[in-house]
C-alpha cells in the first residue's frame, strides 16, 4: 500500500560472481524462501553489487581483493534508497545470504549493528585462514600479495571478539558442508 512501511529483507547473493536476475522467484528460491517473505508482506531487495556477473569485466572485477569494501557500499546504498522511498520499516530490517552472501551478511552486521535487527548468514567465511585456497586466492590474492587481506582480515581474525565489540549476540552459525568453524 502506498505510504505504508513494511518489514524489509536485504538478500545478498553468493559468488561474488553470482547475480540476481529478473525472474519468477517462486520456483527458484535458492537457500531462502523469498516468495514466502514477499507473500507475507516483506519488501525484499536482491541487489547486484560490484563483483556481480553480467555487467562487464570491470564491474565484475571491481571487488577483487576488496570484499566488504565497495560492494558493501553498494549494498548499503540500495538499503538507503529503499528507506528513502518510504518502503522499509527501519525498525524491522534483516539481512541474509549464503557463502559470499553470508560473508557480506556478517560484514553488514558488524559494520551496521543498529541497522539490521536480524541476520541469517549461511556458509559464511568467518576466518580467511581456514578458507579454501583456490577460491580465496582467486578473489583475495595470496597472503604475500595481500598481507592484510585488506580490511576483511582485520574484521574476521577473531570474530567472537568483533561480535562482542559491536554488541551482537550470535545464536548459531549455519556452516556449509565443508566449512571449518
Amino acid at each position: 500500500k502506498p505510504g505504508q512501511k513494511v518489514p524489509f529483507v536485504l538478500n545478498v547473493h553468493g559468488g561474488p560472481a553470482g547475480v540476481f536476475a529478473q525472474a519468477c522467484i517462486a520456483g527458484n528460491q535458492g537457500a531462502y524462501p523469498i516468495a514466502a517473505f514477499a507473500e507475507a508482506g516483506y519488501a525484499v531487495l536482491r541487489p547486484n553489487p560490484r563483483g556481480s556477473s553480467g555487467y562487464g569485466t570491470e564491474f565484475r572485477m571491481a571487488n577483487r581483493a576488496d570484499w566488504g569494501g565497495k560492494d558493501y557500499e553498494d549494498l548499503m546504498a540500495g538499503v538507503d534508497h529503499v528507506i528513502k522511498m518510504g518502503v522499509a520499516d527501519e525498525t524491522k530490517m534483516g539481512v541474509m545470504g549464503w557463502s559470499y552472501g553470508g560473508f557480506m551478511t556478517m560484514s553488514l552486521m558488524l559494520k551496521q549493528p543498529k541497522t539490521f535487527k536480524v541476520a541469517v548468514a549461511g556458509g559464511a567465511v568467518i576466518d580467511w585462514k581456514y578458507y579454501e585456497v583456490m577460491y580465496g586466492e582467486r578473489y583475495m590474492d595470496t597472503p604475500e600479495q595481500n598481507p592484510d587481506g585488506g580490511h576483511i582480515m582485520k574484521t574476521w581474525t577473531k570474530p567472537a571478539v568483533r561480535e562482542q565489540e559491536v554488541g551482537l549476540e550470535v545464536t548459531s552459525y549455519l556452516p556449509a558442508e565443508i566449512d571449518v568453524i
